[in-house]
């Protein structure tokens, strides 16, 4: 039986900060972390700024206008 792929770099799915790998019966199986689902991405109280993420990449913070809500 073969060992985990994802072991390995990452299983070839790029770099584990923005992708997961899960070992599927010895196949490695990638997808894409979504950071925003996470303390907002990192970019503050959600109130106030909305978080965009970015496949493969750091997400994208802005600043909600709350005056346009």
């Amino acid at each position: 039986m073969p060992g985990d792929p994802c072991m390995v770099d990452n299983g070839g799915c790029g770099d584990a900060t923005y992708y997961e790998c899960r070992d599927d019966e010895g196949v490695a199986v990638c997808s894409d972390i979504d950071e925003c689902a996470m303390d907002n991405g990192g970019c503050g109280d959600a109130a106030y700024y909305a978080c965009t993420n970015n496949e493969g990449g750091a997400p994208t913070c802005a600043d909600i206008d709350e005056c346009a809500m």
